[in-house]
């Protein structure tokens, strides 16, 4: 958990804070330098909290990492059922991302 959680970010500054904090700092302290999350709340509290850190983290969506999974002007006949459907090289592998960063998907 980043520390979001809706109201639980206002209600409880503090602790959502803290949450964040040890989060980012945990994973700019293991070499990350990209986090991909699902939840537009993470993504809007991490970006938050990595600002106010000073820390260079690329904080994403879910669909940008599938996007750029997508060559231009690829079709699919269908959505892929797994990740080893994708084309090969399509995505990050070995946990890292453009040019070999780091990643990490929360």
């Amino acid at each position: 958990c980043c520390g979001f959680g809706g109201l639980f970010s206002v209600r409880y500054e503090p602790v959502a804070g803290a949450m964040a904090r040890s989060r980012l700092e945990m994973f700019a302290d293991s070499g990350v330098k990209r986090i991909i999350s699902n939840d537009p709340g993470c993504i809007m509290h991490l970006r938050q909290h990595a600002g106010r850190l000073g820390l260079d983290l690329k904080i994403e969506h879910l669909v940008q990492l599938l996007a750029e999974a997508v060559k231009p002007n690829q079709t699919l006949d269908r959505a892929p059922a797994a990740a080893d459907e994708l084309p090969a090289g399509s995505l990050p592998t070995g946990g890292t991302g453009q040019a070999g960063e780091k990643t990490v998907v929360i």
